[in-house]
């Protein structure tokens, strides 16, 4: 080994080299390129040890590890030569402001702004704010106040400033005394000063666009808002009595530079929330009745009143969506804060009284969980306390890392010392921990202690004034906090610091201070917060060791610590003051020589966060993240450059990446916990408003965590099951689809049944499978096909193809073998899939097809059909298999559609667009006929016992015809718009014959074909066919779940399976046979197994007791059946079936048939007062047979000898025929169970989920309703929780149970706004509430359901006007319009009507003529008019008329303020302009003016009472003549505002003022020369005085405490967008403004 010194000389850096003991090396750094060593622990090579060359700055590897080693140990170690220590400049201002506000540009700037200045009633032109600038990082500054001049040359007084997030260069300073601002792009390099006409007091950049500004004067006479598009140049109002505005910037949701602001309403406590561009003139309404609003990014918060006034309701819009309210498990909210909305989950703390919890959201952000019960919250409901300015919930999210959070507990009845605790997450709330106390203890002081941090609450007590928590997106992991170890956070603090997020702590010091990182978290740097100091301590390798620097010359005051936002370099500054006197001193402290050179690839370490609750686990959030961090043994400068590399890979999904669902509750189920419902809140059974054809989501109890991003796994385990309401099964009936709409006719009731198809886009085929109930559809947008449980309302997705050519044009069902084919138009095959959606395979290529587009089975002949519309058009047919493909129809065809067949008469029909005819042949394509040539463009066709039916595009209508004889085609659905398939069914048609594959035992498809031996056993398309049914993978492949894997290595964190398949490592040995075949629990792994008392031993699992002789054998050797007695009911705790079988008594009377009898739940035993939804009947299916006992069977178990029924009804009057089943023994596997008719096994896990397995349905019997909560909605909720999408809202359709998706609050922008009486308006002829104008009906565009607007009775025979036009003066209208000449003869001349305000209709009846002015009209009113043709042949009802928009007869435009100015003693009075010729302005305010007063004053009403007091109360003389006058400030309903003055008038005091009364109007100055006032003058100076001591020594006491926290004018409507920020957001009742109670990068830090 070498050991390496480092010797000092002032000329030339030299290293002593160590060889051993014995051996040392002089090597002059200043003249060499590399050293040459000989170490003596490396080997020798004939007696000599070897030498070789280490390249100082080059990092070469070497062919040995002690060669590297070495190296590396050389090259750190000569990279310390240029180490030094911190390197500090101060910078003495010389300013004894009380206030600092200081902001770092960032991104690659080097200036900071500093605003020195007091609070707002200590400056004036004497003591003005100073405002400085420094470019150099902080090493000097430059005041730049003496620039700020005001037009009459006096120095402006600085209030503040703000900064732009989006351009780090441009400014905007406000001097709110004065009325101006002064802009600048430049970072004050120039600047330019504008007069606003506002009082400006707070500035809000847009997060993006650097130039959008909005200006509030907060507080301030009515609340008025300002935006400017230029940065502050010129300005725009926008609206007044505005309580809160937010910038809009969400993508994708929200583009634009929209401002959503929450206006104030003077006629009640509810306000409006607005919506407007910032250059636009119009506001549109978002939601009303508002008393608290907040926009952050893509959600958007509103509170609006509860039953009384001390309850309040949230309503929540997510993505700009409709507002919703938000469901929390426990209702009575006081009060509601918005902790945090992140990664599309959010968090809000509610008071309920006197206490407070936390909740938790999923990503629809309106069903909120519990999270934390007791957390410290804070609001003012009570009255604030004097140190706490706002309210606030103690919650930190960590920064840098997802999903750890840091929260509060209250554990007393009120805050304080002593009842504070502190727990941990790190998987976003799901799960809590106290925070584990630091290593580096010797031990804790009090048993089971933990670490507890300090907060907000600790932050502004003034007995604490602890510094808060601290971690950046730059220093990923690292976390200082101030707090303490023990049962509780008290008052004597440490610093604690850890590296890997809050898993770990060690305390670093005693005492309270400041903290910070620089580069990147290269290096730590703390100062002591109280006191005086002189000292910095810093760290460089992640707080191992600490360093000292000395600053400053002597002690100074330390205010504040500052780095540059996102910590890219290695600058920061402090701010401090002399002990002395206040006399502010910045020092800039650069640590870049402590660094040395700029680190390499191999200083940095891979740092992976892991679960602190299972070292094992890798996992966190359902993610692996790895970090790149420095190695804490390397010594570099990580520079600003530096990009951090995160790589985060979703892990597989476990139970731990789920929380208990809405409505659920965790409990202990034998060894595991799981989720149940919670009573209070779950539902059973399908949702109250479901609809038929629409659909829900099935809560299977759970959800995952907040942010969680594992996949697979157990993921669609617990995912919510998607199911569709239930639907009265037809007898009879028609599908069809619109594409994006299905729609069920029922042939007996005419009844239609539209089907929602959730997310489906573009469905252009469908298929039924008659007896199971189930629908098949394909969308050739999204490239799957889907099936549909009409009984179950499960839905399933059968086949999902990845391909841009693929495009299903057919679907088809073989009801005889459970097979489903479809036809891909885009590859040109027809394929196979099963049920399952498991085995797939194609039957016929492109080698046959060309375009195929219908296809059609035959199954009792074997034989499918389908048409082709290639370059060489024609029907073709084939066996079921594919196989003897051959052309039948080639002749006089075009563009075969629609195809069908006539299983009675085997005849083949189809349908051909281009020779418009509709034509039938033999199967084998003889004896060939045309049906009707009365078609148009026929899309699909079917046939119906005698009748066909087709859609036709051209007619846009479905219709039918009698296949025998050709008569006219009858129309039976009108308005079917897209058109695509159309399919009959009924009983008959898909009746089961002989089937041969019933006896074939195929492995995977048996397909029937058209010859001996009619049926061939083929594999799926995936495997290799090798004959006799032998399928198997290629290669070394090896199958599962239906495909061909690959047998792989399995990672470290898993366990490798005897078959190949790789489960988590936590999964071995857990008494549960993961792998399948068990070799996860092999003896040999872990040992003998040993079961609970729940259980028992079976195949080296541990099964449940209660699955022991219950009439299933769960054990190979079936040792769980054996050895039953009859005994089972002694424990009291179990009931004996009929068939010896042995049940839970829990299981008697839960409406679940568990006794194969039915016995457990018979009406004897059970007495049920109401019945559950879709409770299992003894109805029994069409492919079932009715015992006498009233029991279900199958029909394969009649006859075969056995008691299935129970009775033995089963097995009368039985016949012996020739045709029976083979009795085959069939032994199902592990994991299966027998079908009811014991000819089959299905898969346990495969029960009730809404398919099939068993031929008799037997896996569907019995199935218990799933409990159900309403899923995230995408779309619009209606108010009974009922989902729909948004398409269908406001469609003239009512989808919602109570029709509210078509209300006209909803609808305003889609329907008119009123429905005018006819004729300016009409209604459908089914009147189903929708309302249109008079220009919609014959404008060749169906609006009404049932085409009533379209008639051509009416459109054919009556025509109207054009092109009306219309000129408006006060009293007159002048309509002028054309009409064809064509149609004059037929016209007695026209008809004018015009509706007034009133409701009055007026009709005129004019001649032949194109102009006629109404006369006798009121100015200042709204009218409608409209024009007919007054036809003589036709109906007047049938007229049609062309109306104009509501128009308004002209008067005054603009009002002309105060006149008719009356004046009598000490009392005047005046008119304002009224009326309905001035709805359209608002009155803002009103100001009285007179010369010689010192300010305005503000009046209500038309008159003021008594004008000598009121000016007495303002500064007036009784001695003087007044020259006054009365502003009026309008604002027009596009938000301009303007100011009318009226003429002046002369004043003078009338009586002797001894008494003044209360003011009117606002104030300004009070001056009297009255002896009266003395005493009052003589209580201010003594209340100043004692206030000017009280200040004093609170100044004094903040010098020993501390005063420091992010804002920037107020801090509180400052830029949320920010990355660098971070915040917790909260609002409450009545707060004027948001919080945020976190430090912001992007924020002035105050000190003072």
């Amino acid at each position: 080994m070498a050991y390496i010194s480092k010797v000092l000389d002032k000329g030339v850096k030299y290293f002593l080299v160590f060889i051993i003991v014995y051996e040392l090396v002089t090597v002059d750094l200043s003249k060499a390129n590399h050293l040459s060593i000989n170490p003596s622990l490396l080997q020798r090579n004939n007696g000599n040890r070897e030498k070789f060359h280490i390249k100082i700055n080059d990092n070469e590897e070497y062919d040995s590890p002690s060669k590297n080693y070495i190296a590396k140990s050389f090259r750190r170690f000569i990279r310390s030569a240029e180490f030094g220590s911190p390197q500090s400049t101060p910078f003495s201002f010389n300013d004894n402001h009380y206030i600092a506000k200081v902001h770092w540009s960032g991104s690659n700037s080097s200036a900071i702004l500093i605003l020195m200045t007091d609070p707002d009633f200590m400056l004036s032109s004497l003591r003005p704010s100073y405002f400085y600038v420094s470019r150099d990082y902080g090493k000097t500054f430059e005041n730049i106040t003496k620039d700020l001049i005001l037009p009459n040359g006096t120095q402006a007084v600085v209030t503040d400033f703000f900064s732009s997030s989006a351009d780090n260069k441009k400014y905007i300073l406000i001097s709110k005394f004065h009325q101006y601002i002064f802009q600048s792009d430049d970072e004050f390099i120039s600047f330019q000063r504008v007069s606003v006409p506002f009082i400006p007091m707070e500035i809000k950049y847009h997060p993006r666009f650097a130039s959008n500004v909005l200006a509030y004067e907060k507080n301030e006479g009515n609340k008025m808002l300002y935006s400017s598009s230029n940065n502050g140049k010129s300005w725009s109002y926008k609206s007044s009595r505005v309580v809160d505005y937010y910038w809009s910037y969400a993508p994708p949701y929200d583009m634009e530079t929209y401002v959503y602001y929450l206006k104030e309403r003077y006629y009640d406590s509810g306000g409006v929330v607005l919506k407007s561009r910032i250059w636009g003139y119009y506001s549109t309404v978002v939601i009303s009745d508002v008393v608290e609003f907040k926009l952050i990014e893509q959600y958007m918060f509103v509170v609006k009143n509860g039953t009384d006034s001390m309850h309040k309701i949230m309503q929540v819009s997510v993505n700009r969506g409709v507002f919703q309210n938000a469901s929390f498990p426990i209702q009575n909210a006081s009060s509601y804060i918005i902790a945090d909305a992140s990664e599309n989950e959010t968090m809000v703390a509610i008071s309920h009284g006197k206490s407070a919890n936390l909740y938790i959201s999923g990503k629809d952000g309106t069903k909120f969980s519990l999270s934390m019960t007791n957390i410290v919250y804070y609001n003012d409901d009570d009255g604030k306390k004097s140190y706490l300015e706002h309210d606030f919930v103690e919650l930190y999210r960590v920064e840098g890392i997802s999903g750890i959070y840091i929260v509060t507990k209250l554990i007393g009845e009120e805050a304080g010392q002593r009842h504070l605790q502190s727990y941990i997450t790190f998987d976003k709330g799901g799960e809590w921990s106290l925070i584990k106390a630091p290593s580096n203890l010797e031990k804790c002081p009090t048993d089971g202690c933990s670490l507890h941090i300090s907060q907000e609450f600790a932050f502004h007590n003034p007995y604490t004034r602890f510094t808060p928590p601290y971690s950046k997106k730059s220093a990923p992991g690292f976390i200082i906090a101030t707090g303490n170890v023990g049962e509780s956070l008290k008052s004597s603090p440490s610093v604690f610091f850890s590296r890997d997020g809050g898993i770990s702590w060690k305390k670093i010091f005693d005492g309270h201070y400041y903290y910070a990182f620089v580069d990147h978290g290269g290096v730590i740097a703390c100062i002591e917060k109280f006191g005086t100091t002189n000292i910095l301590q810093y760290s460089y390798d992640e707080g191992n060791t600490w360093n000292v620097y000395t600053f400053y010359t002597t002690p100074l005051r330390i205010y504040g610590l500052l780095t540059e936002p996102g910590e890219k370099s290695t600058v920061f500054t402090l701010f401090g003051s002399l002990p002395e006197s206040h006399a502010w001193i910045i020092i800039q402290v650069d640590m870049k020589l402590v660094l040395g050179n700029e680190c390499k690839k191999s200083d940095y370490k891979i740092w992976e966060v892991s679960d602190l609750r299972n070292s094992t686990e890798h996992c966190l959030l359902g993610k692996k993240q790895l970090y790149e961090r420095r190695d804490p043994n390397s010594r570099c400068y990580n520079g600003r450059n530096y990009d951090r590399l995160i790589s985060s890979d979703s892990c597989i999904c476990t139970r731990d990446d789920f929380d208990c669902d809405f409505g659920y509750k965790l409990e202990w189920r034998g060894w595991n916990q799981i989720c149940v419902p919670d009573g209070d809140f779950s539902n059973q059974g399908t949702p109250t408003w479901c609809q038929p054809g629409k659909f829900y989501n099935s809560s299977t109890g759970y959800r995952k965590v907040p942010g969680d991003e594992c996949t697979g796994g157990v993921e669609d385990q617990y995912r919510p099951k998607l199911y569709a309401c239930p639907i009265k099964r037809a007898t009879e009936y028609l599908f069809y689809t619109t594409r994006n709409r299905i729609y069920r006719y029922d042939f007996l009731t005419k009844e239609s049944v539209e089907f929602d198809l959730n997310e489906m886009q573009n469905v252009v085929s469908l298929e039924v499978d008659y007896q199971s109930n189930i629908l098949f559809y394909a969308d050739i947008t999204l490239d799957r096909i889907v099936a549909l449980n009409m009984n179950t309302g499960n839905v399933s997705m059968l086949l999902q193809l990845n391909n841009s050519r693929v495009h299903i044009e057919a679907l088809t069902y073989d009801w005889m073998n459970g097979n489903l084919y479809y036809c891909d138009a885009g590859l040109a095959e027809i394929g196979i899939i099963n049920l399952q959606g498991k085995h797939k395979k194609i039957l016929v290529n492109s080698t046959v097809l060309d375009k195929p587009r219908a296809l059609m089975l035959h199954p009792k002949k074997g034989i499918m059909f389908w048409t082709d519309w290639g370059r060489n058009p024609q029907i073709g047919s084939a066996n079921m298999d594919g196989s003897n493909p051959i052309s039948i129809i080639i002749d006089d065809i075009k563009w075969p559609n629609g195809l069908a067949i006539d299983y009675d008469e085997n005849r083949l029909y189809w349908a051909d667009a281009h020779t418009d005819k509709i034509e039938s042949s033999d199967l084998d394509g003889r004896n060939r006929k045309v049906v009707t040539t009365d078609v148009f463009h026929p899309y699909s066709i079917t046939i119906f016992k005698n009748y066909i039916f087709w859609d036709d595009w051209v007619k846009r209508s479905i219709l039918k015809i009698d296949k025998k004889n050709s008569a006219s085609p009858e129309i039976i659905i009108q308005s079917v718009f897209n058109g695509m398939d159309v399919k009959a069914f009924w009983p008959e048609k898909q009746a089961k014959d002989t089937n041969p594959c019933d006896y074939a035992n195929c492995k995977f498809f048996c397909l029937p074909i058209g010859k001996y031996p009619y049926y061939r056993c083929t594999c799926p398309g995936n495997l290799i066919d090798n004959g006799n049914d032998n399928c198997t993978c290629p290669g070394s492949e090896m199958y599962e779940n239906g495909e061909c894997k690959a047998r792989t290595t399995c990672a470290d964190n898993q366990f490798k399976c005897k078959n190949g398949n790789c489960i988590p490592i936590g999964w071995k040995c857990d008494k549960d046979n993961d792998c399948s075949d068990g070799s996860d629990e092999d003896k040999a792994i872990c040992g003998a197994v040993e079961c609970s008392g729940d259980r028992f031993l079976c195949d080296g699992r541990c099964l449940l007791s209660s699955w022991r002789c219950d009439g299933e054998n769960d054990c190979i050797d079936g040792s769980d059946e054996k050895f039953c007695t009859n005994n089972c009911t002694e424990d009291g705790k179990h009931f004996l079936c009929p068939n010896k079988r042995c049940i839970p008594i829990s299981w008697l009377c839960d409406r679940d048939n568990d006794c194969p009898d039915g016995s457990d739940e018979s009406s004897e035993r059970c007495s049920f007062t109401t019945q559950t939804p879709f409770t299992q009947s003894k109805v029994c299916q069409l492919n079932q047979f009715r015992c006498t006992n009233g029991n279900c069977i199958s029909f394969y178990s009649r006859c075969n000898g056995i008691d299935d029924c129970g009775d033995n009804s089963d097995e009368f009057n039985c016949t012996i025929t020739t045709w029976q089943p083979p009795i085959v023994p069939l032994k199902c596997e592990v994991g299966q169970a027998y079908c009811a008719d014991r000819t089959a096994c299905y898969e346990k896990n495969t029960r009730c989920d809404g398919m099939y397995d068993c031929k008799d349905g037997s896996d569907e019997w019995n199935c218990k309703t799933s409990m159900t909560t309403s899923a995230p909605c995408s779309g619009y909720k209606c108010n009974s929780g009922e989902c729909i999408p948004q398409n269908k809202v406001c469609d003239k359709k009512k989808d919602c149970s109570s029709g509210e998706d078509e209300a006209k609050s909803v609808c305003k922008e889609t329907l008119v706004d009123t429905c005018y009486p006819a004729p300016f308006s009409f209604n459908c002829t089914i009147n189903d509430g929708s309302c249109y104008p008079q220009h919609k009906k014959c404008d060749q565009v169906v609006d009404c359901g049932d085409v009533s607007d379209e008639d051509p009775k009416v459109c054919k025979v009556t025509d109207r006007v054009s092109n009306l036009e219309y000129k408006l003066d006060k009293t007159s209208i002048t309509l002028k319009w054309e009409h064809a000449e064509v149609g004059l003869k037929d016209i007695d001349g026209y008809r004018i009507v015009y509706l007034d305000e009133y409701g009055k209709i007026t009709k005129i009846n004019t001649d032949v003529v194109t102009s006629y002015t109404v006369t006798n009209l009121r100015s200042c009113r709204y009218y409608l008019f409209a024009v007919a043709v007054a036809h003589n042949k036709v109906k007047e009802s049938n007229w049609l008329y062309t109306s104009t928009d509501v128009l308004k007869t002209e008067g005054n435009k603009e009002p002309k303020g105060a006149y008719d100015i009356k004046i009598y003693s000490s009392f005047i009075s005046w008119s304002e302009d009224s009326g309905r010729c001035y709805l359209d302005f608002e009155i803002l305010y009103k100001i009285l003016k007179c010369d010689k007063l010192v300010g305005e004053i503000q009046v209500d009403g038309t008159n003021i009472k008594n004008m000598d007091n009121l000016l007495i109360n303002n500064g007036g003389n009784s001695s003087l003549t007044y020259n006054c006058s009365i502003l009026i400030a309008y604002e027009t309903v596009y938000g301009e505002s303007f100011n009318v003055t009226s003429d002046s008038f002369l004043y003078k005091m009338y009586g002797t003022v001894i008494v003044p009364s209360r003011r009117q109007g606002s104030q300004t100055f009070f001056r009297s020369k009255t002896i009266i006032w003395a005493i009052p003058v003589a209580l201010v100076l003594i209340a100043l005085l004692s206030g000017l001591i009280a200040m004093v020594y609170k100044y004094r006491r903040l010098q020993r405490s501390f005063l420091a926290f992010a804002a920037r004018g107020s801090y509180a409507h400052q830029d949320e967008f920010d990355d660098d920020d971070n915040m917790a957001v909260g609002f409450r009742s009545g707060e004027d403004a948001p919080m945020i109670n976190r430090f912001s990068d992007d924020e002035p830090l105050v000190v003072g």
